[in-house]
């Protein structure tokens, strides 16, 4: 069964969703819907977080306030930055939200506080033997030092060590539109793992389709997959058409909103391809089906 805590809004009912009303991506990477840019559970002013049972509603502002003067304690993994400070994630959530840190979990908190903008790394020893262990590419105008080459690890210790976007902070500007392989994460969990390998590379494969929110899932493998997982028919989710009811829609996208991305670029299509399947045969994911 798929659970987690994301943030949640109201279900309309279960009524079918309109055709016309249907998300479509672009070949920029941009959802549209009739002509507009489609807003989707991941566009929220002023957030309402879910976090140990306990409904708490703040801002970046609250998280920066809260923290005002108060020292950083000894970061064990995951750390983020604030206002210059790097913070345990559990002390920055606890401060910023009242819930005591014994009751949440180290992903809730990273996925929070990423959610509301702020960076968040990995600093223990075991990411930065990784990091330090890691060749670099060579710097030629064509390949930046970032990506992946054949050279560079194809392990999940390295997929697992790159930085991670809470889904709700994931914005089309700040993803690569070169090829490279993508990894989602549910409270810390490998869930589903592909490839982008097509015109757009990353940023298409991402923003302009499996972090789309409309009832249609036919365009993303990975939406089809929870939505099945939650048991949603095949006969629905692969329909190309707007067939998921509302509160099928309301249930897979507050699940995905869940959920963490990171990924690997490649020099090219040749080589994602290549570490997608490296990367498969070294660990089966749940969500993933081939």
């Amino acid at each position: 069964m798929l659970t987690n805590e994301p943030n949640r809004r109201s279900a309309a009912g279960s009524a079918p969703r309109s055709p016309s009303d249907s998300a479509r991506p672009n070949d920029a990477g941009s959802v549209v819907r009739r002509g507009v840019r489609a807003l989707g559970p991941y566009d929220r002013t002023v957030p309402t977080f879910q976090i140990a049972g306990h409904s708490v509603e703040f801002k970046a502002d609250t998280v920066r306030q809260r923290l005002r003067g108060v020292g950083p304690e000894k970061i064990q993994v995951w750390g983020v930055e604030i206002d210059g400070r790097m913070y345990s994630v559990v002390q920055a959530l606890e401060a910023a939200s009242g819930v005591p840190r014994g009751v949440t979990r180290s992903a809730r908190a990273r996925w929070v506080l990423g959610a509301l903008g702020f960076r968040v790394t990995r600093s223990d020893p075991s990411a930065q033997q990784l990091a330090s262990a890691s060749p670099s590419p060579e710097k030629t105008k064509n390949s930046p030092p970032s990506i992946a080459t054949r050279s560079f690890p194809t392990s999940w210790a390295t997929m697992d060590a790159q930085p991670r976007h809470p889904v709700p902070a994931v914005r089309t500007a700040t993803v690569p539109n070169r090829p490279g392989v993508y990894a989602f994460y549910c409270e810390g969990d490998r869930v589903y793992i592909g490839r982008a390998i097509a015109t757009g590379g990353l940023r298409k494969r991402l923003c302009g389709m499996h972090l789309l929110t409309g009832a249609d899932v036919s365009w993303s493998a990975f939406r089809r997959n929870v939505a099945e997982a939650q048991g949603v028919p095949t006969s629905v989710t692969r329909a190309h058409a707007d067939t998921l009811t509302d509160e099928q829609l309301d249930l897979l996208n507050r699940w995905v909103a869940g959920c963490e991305v990171d990924w690997i670029e490649c020099s090219t299509a040749k080589d994602a391809a290549a570490l997608e399947v490296s990367l498969k045969a070294e660990y089966k994911l749940p969500l993933t089906k081939r």
